[in-house]
């Protein structure tokens, strides 16, 4: 789903007579870098996580059908089809878990043709993509950079009879290459996107929806990308 590009925030409850501004939407889940699943020795590694206390701006991109009006007279109900976003924070844990959570009064609503939308109830969500961003710092980026270096060289050495030595080759080249893209002036975020999938998105019965808060999203976050400002992705591989 793209990005909005005429969107109205959603009114209050006095004001439009609307949902309860104060209702919440939260996401919560592990969160952790790509990483390798297995060390030189061919035994199991769990991924590493952004350090304690790191914290990430979160976006929730939403699309789904409800019942809604359209502030302008001109534009249609699209099916009574919405695009939206929800912008909050998150913060990762000491065991890698975090928690985001998104006020329903600052979540900003449109049709597929951006016209915008003063206010709704939602009815359905069809789709729900959940992106996190970590500012790249150079700490941030050496936690990262390693991350993606173990996974980068678990699948260049994969066969190799020297596993140790193909493999810290294959991670020193990569997280060199990596933390010179990452800490540069282009560079802006360490991403993470993950779509719910069908069964999550069924989880989201009438009954935990009220007016725009979607209620408790439970989905796990892999940061795997550095991006520049304007959201493209930024070569990191040497």
């Amino acid at each position: 789903m793209t990005r909005l590009t005429v969107l109205l925030p959603l009114c209050v409850a006095i004001a439009c007579g609307g949902p309860d501004p104060d209702a919440e939407t939260t996401a919560e889940g592990q969160a952790t870098y790509e990483d390798a699943e297995t060390e030189a020795d061919d035994t199991a590694r769990q991924p590493a996580s952004p350090e304690p206390g790191t914290t990430m701006d979160v976006s929730l991109e939403v699309t789904g059908t409800g019942d809604f009006d359209v502030g302008d007279t001109n534009c249609t109900l699209d099916g009574n089809s919405f695009e939206a976003l929800y912008e909050g924070e998150g913060e990762v844990s000491s065991d890698g878990a975090y928690l985001a959570s998104f006020a329903a009064a600052d979540a900003s609503f449109a049709t597929p043709s951006d016209c915008g939308i003063p206010d709704i109830d939602v009815g359905l969500v069809t789709g729900v993509d959940v992106v996190a961003r970590i500012e790249n710092t150079s700490q941030q980026c050496t936690s990262y950079c390693e991350a993606k270096a173990r996974s980068w060289a678990e699948a260049e050495c994969e066969g190799d009879a020297d596993q140790a030595t193909c493999r810290a080759e294959a991670e020193a080249s990569y997280q060199g290459s990596c933390e010179t893209a990452c800490e540069d002036s282009q560079t802006t975020a360490i991403v993470a996107r993950t779509s719910l999938g069908a069964s999550a998105l069924s989880s989201l019965a009438v009954g935990q929806l009220s007016g725009a808060a979607l209620g408790q999203l439970d989905v796990d976050l892999t940061f795997d990308r550095i991006e520049d400002a304007d959201g493209n992705k930024v070569e990191e591989a040497p």
